[in-house]
Parts: structure tokens; sequence; C-alpha cells
């Protein structure tokens, strides 16, 4: 080989074993791509998460479809926190539930009224805003800094104040049209007696007062010296106390059980206090496991005419954050006014309250039936048992409520009428509503339920 030969294998030798030069171009582009990708996924994670915190698809995206209506999950968590609350400690699945049940309810109801042309009063919205305007207020007693950060807390993410207003509007118009067809509903006084006569165990009351002693002998000693006088039981109450227990008998109340109603009493007692021969003051005594039990008759409400109740319609201006009392007695003046001004009816006044009330029986045109002695604030109480009122009469009365327009109707029924009344009417009111409420196709899941706050 000669020596240009050689030295041009040796060139070739050493260029198999020398890199190639990088291209630094194609390198620097390549790790931009890579970067840049990152960057922007990053970019729209962020944005991502941003939107899922501002509640916009809390608001926008569908948890369930109940009928025609589309809940958004902030709707939702509104329904669901309210049956959990009132159903502390049951399963999820079963809360998920009941959820389901209680928007089919809502939104079937609400539906019927708006159909039929039912509206809350002016009275009424101007209530609702100001429970939302106390928000702010209720909010500060749990360390929130306002209402919106209370309902964020409460309810989740997406549940502001708007989405808030829009439930209880929802809520509010299905009960208060539920109160109406309710009260509206008519029974005959045949209907009520005879429900009555059929559940007087869950109606009639009975007042009763008992002590417990280990033996029987002492026992009959108790009753024979507490027979016909409730001071005389309360005084040997005080005297058996066992020891160290004297002061809980301290009160005449002590041993004293008022108005249990029949299905309650101990079943040793049931019969004795249940008879309705029994008179006040009446002493017994009855084995009760190991001890003897003394028991005296007090009274019962078991007398299906007795008792007196009235009937009056009231209309109420409100007073709270933003209506001062004045202003409430100013405007019920006025309302007043313009009833003595027309036509000076029941109907007339009736048609006040549907337009003018801010209390729930607004829509029944502020009727309150079979109201009995103590059942109402002072005021209120005071001005309609005066033994002078009479049907039609009307006035103004000031509560820690507001102002109040009243209008007495009358006497009214017995109060054990009006009770077996008013479980009558209960009773068509849930079937009218599980009736509706099963009407309604509930479907539930997908992305808006994922959105939802079960905690």
């Amino acid at each position: 080989m000669s020596a240009s030969q050689q030295k041009k294998k040796r060139r070739q030798d050493e260029g198999q074993n020398v890199a190639k030069p990088v291209d630094q171009k194609g390198s620097s582009r390549g790790t931009w791509i890579a970067g840049g990708i990152f960057v922007a996924v990053l970019a729209v994670a962020a944005i991502f998460f941003g939107i899922l915190n501002s509640g916009v698809l809390h608001h926008w995206t569908t948890a369930a479809t109940v009928g025609s209506h589309k809940v958004s999950p902030a709707m939702y968590n509104f329904f669901y926190n309210a049956v959990s609350q009132q159903n502390a400690g049951s399963p999820v699945e079963m809360l998920e539930s009941l959820t389901n049940e209680e928007m089919a309810k809502t939104y079937a109801v609400y539906d019927e009224a708006l159909r039929n042309g039912f509206a809350m009063t002016d009275a009424q919205k101007e209530s609702l805003e100001a429970e939302i305007a106390s928000l702010d207020t209720y909010a500060g007693y749990f360390g929130y800094a306002n209402g919106q950060a209370y309902l964020t807390a409460a309810y989740g993410v997406g549940c502001d104040i708007d989405r808030y207003r829009e439930y209880l509007e929802l809520t509010q118009i299905a009960g208060l049209y539920g109160a109406a067809h309710q009260q509206a509903t008519a029974f005959s006084d045949e209907e009520v007696n005879n429900y009555y006569e059929s559940h007087r165990e869950e109606l009639d009351t009975v007042s009763y007062r008992t002590f417990y002693l280990d033996s029987e002998e002492e026992a009959n000693a108790f009753a024979d010296a507490a027979a016909g006088s409730e001071a005389a039981f309360a005084e040997q109450a005080r005297q058996h106390a066992p020891e160290g227990e004297a002061e809980n008998y301290e009160s005449d109340d002590a041993t004293l059980y008022s108005d249990q109603k029949l299905n309650v009493l101990p079943a040793e007692l049931h019969d004795w206090l249940a008879d309705p021969a029994r008179t006040n003051g009446e002493t017994t005594v009855v084995q009760s496991g190991e001890e003897w039990t003394v028991a005296q008759f007090v009274d019962n409400w078991t007398k299906y005419d007795d008792g007196q109740t009235i009937d009056v319609r009231h209309i109420l201006i409100k007073s709270d954050e933003t209506v001062t009392a004045e202003q409430a007695k100013a405007k019920a003046d006025e309302v007043l006014a313009a009833y003595q001004a027309g036509e000076q009816t029941e109907a007339a006044f009736g048609e006040l309250a549907k337009q003018h009330s801010a209390d729930g029986n607004a829509a029944q045109g502020g009727i309150y039936e079979g109201v009995t002695p103590g059942q109402m604030v002072e005021t209120f109480n005071d001005w309609c048992f005066d033994p002078a009122r009479q049907p039609g009469d009307t006035g103004v009365v000031e509560t820690e409520y507001g102002a109040h327009v009243m209008y007495f109707v009358g006497q009214g029924k017995s109060p054990l009428y009006n009770e077996a009344l008013g479980a009558l009417r209960t009773q068509e009111l849930e079937s009218w509503t599980n009736a509706l409420g099963a009407s309604m196709t509930v479907t539930t899941g997908g992305f808006g339920m994922s959105l939802t706050n079960k905690d």
C-alpha cells in the first residue's frame, strides 16, 4: 500500500470514531415545542379549574331533570341539603332517593300553582327579599364575611345569592299554594266526626300526676293523703322524695304530665285515665314492675263539643331590618282605612289580605280558624278574646312580628273538631301532593351530578 493510500485509510478509520456534529437548530426547536405543550396544558388546566371554582358550571350544567325542568348542580344542592338536615345520619343512597321525591313534589305543585294563576303577594315577595338581605347578618354569626360566603360554605360552589333566591321562590310558591289547597279542602261535619271517633286515641288528651314508691302500703297511704287535691299530691311527693332528690320536687308541676295523647299513656294506667267518668283529684295505685305507681287524674280533653275557639282574619305588615315598627303601623292604618272605605265585608277583607299580608296564610285571605286562648302572642290574643268582641270588628294590633290589621269572624268550632279537620286536610294534602309528584319523571346523572355537593 502506497503512502498516499495509507494516509487515506487512516483518515477513514478516524472518521468512523468521530461523532457527527449536532444540529443545534433542530434541538432547540424540539425543546421549544415540548415546553409550549406543557405550558398550554397548564394554562388549560388553570382555566378549567378557574371555571370550575367560579360556579359557572354549577349554574348552567344539568344534574337532574324533573319533568320539563332542568335542575342545576347548585339547585340540586339546596334540595339535597334540606333533605339531609331532615334525615340526618341516613345513607347517601336514601338521601338521594328522598331528594328526588322532594324535587318531584315541589316542581309538580309549583307547576300546578302557575297553571292556576297563583302568585306570591307583594308583601310575601318583600318578605322573601328581606330574608335574603338578612343573610349577611346571619353569616356574621358563623364567622363568614357575607351571605355569599356563607352560602358557598353551607351548600357548595355555585350556590350564590341568585340561585338561593330562585330556590326560595320555587319552594315558597309551592308551599303557599299547597297551604291554600289544604285550607280550601272542605269536609262535612259527618266526615269530621267519623274521623274523630275512629282516631280518638290520637286526638283525645289527658293530664295527670304520678309518683313511684317501693311498697304497696306506702303507695296507698300516699294516694289516700293526696285524694281530691293536686296541691296535696305535690306535697306528698315532696315528703316522699328519695334522699338527695327533694329539690327536684320543689315545683308543684314536678309530677304533672299535661295534655298527653291517649296512645302514649303508660299501659298500666291507660284504661283508668281514659275512662270518661274520671273526675279531678281521683287517685289510684297500680304496680309497675317492682315499683308501685300512685296516679292522680287532673283533667281530660275528650269532649268533642267542648272548648272555646274563635276564627279571625288578619293582614300582617311585617317589621324587620328594613321596615320599622312605626312604618309597619302606618301601613296597617292605611290598609284598614282602605277596608273601611270599601264594602266592609269579610270577603273584602280577605281580598285585602291576599294583596298586602306577609303571613303565610295570605292566599287564604288571612284566616286563622280554631284559635284557642293563649295560642297567639299576647296583644293578638287579647284583641281576639276581648269579652266585648263581636263578628265584623276590625282594628290594628302590634306584635314583635309587625302590625296586624284584624277582622273578627266569630266563634269557632271546638279544638278537637279543628284538630280532626286539620288531620283530614293533612291526609288529603299528602295524597294530592304525592299524586302530583308521581306524575313527574326524575332523571339524574352525567357531568352535572358530579358537581353536586353531598358531604
